[in-house]
């Protein structure tokens, strides 16, 4: 079990536990959070109660489920504002959408997910059109591949363990070999793949953005349906994709 840190406030450290969980699905049974958090009923409530009074909960009438509201999608719309990675992002980014019309999509890295803090959705019909906010677990994904592949060495061991425990789905043990042979892919290739991982007959080639010290900061990624990512297509999605993702990164100081 993991130690206590001294600073550590009990019941903040709850409260993040419940917006968590919170988070996982439209809304919750009162009894149903209780069992999943496995926290009495009256610490539950309490909570509830208090972040609904801050605005941070909904609940359907008396004695209805509980759900979050939008404010914490409205702060999350304020860090993404203040972020200097979209801005430096932006212009090179709608560049890249134009000249091979798929969806583009800035991410970074929060835990072991990945999230879409920008994104620039492709003109075709058939197409990937994620929420800004969107997040997908590193091991599924090929931003967090590749993010992984140039993260700080400090950071990576401790990551990947992390990754191997919090993952869902569960990663078997051969899942988990192919998942480090593709960040050692990425690290030699500068590119990272996701095959229909995330979703069925979708696929996605990513890139780092790189700091000053070639440590990952985010990723830049392409998602393609399965059917247009034909070889010739691929090429050229690759090519206009690395060259984005320098120019980002040069930006950065790299």
């Amino acid at each position: 079990m993991e130690d206590k840190k001294y600073y550590t406030i009990g019941s903040i450290k709850k409260v993040c536990t419940l917006l968590d969980v919170l988070s996982e699905k439209k809304e919750w049974e009162l009894s149903e959070l209780c069992r999943t958090l496995d926290m009495p009923k009256t610490t539950v409530h309490r909570m509830l109660l208090t972040l609904e009074d801050e605005g941070y909960v909904l609940q359907e009438g008396r004695g209805g489920k509980y759900a979050l509201s939008y404010k914490l999608f409205h702060l999350g719309r304020k860090i993404v504002d203040f972020s200097n990675i979209v801005d430096m992002c932006k212009q090179i980014a709608n560049r890249l959408h134009e000249e091979i019309d798929e969806t583009v999509n800035i991410c970074v890295l929060s835990g072991t997910d990945m999230i879409i803090l920008d994104k620039r959705a492709s003109s075709h019909a058939l197409r990937t059109d994620n929420l800004v906010g969107t997040s997908f677990p590193i091991a599924y994904s090929a931003s967090g591949k590749v993010c992984l592949a140039y993260t700080d060495q400090e950071r990576y061991a401790p990551l990947l363990r992390k990754i191997r425990q919090e993952t869902l789905p569960v990663l078997t043990d051969k899942a988990y070999r192919v998942f480090l042979q593709e960040v050692e892919d990425a690290r030699s290739s500068g590119f990272a793949y996701d095959n229909e991982e995330i979703f069925p007959g979708v696929r996605c080639i990513a890139v780092p953005l790189l700091d000053y010290s070639n440590i990952s900061v985010g990723a830049l990624s392409v998602s393609v349906p399965t059917i247009r990512l034909y070889k010739k297509a691929q090429e050229h999605i690759e090519h206009a994709l690395f060259n984005a993702g320098r120019e980002i990164s040069l930006k950065m100081g790299t």
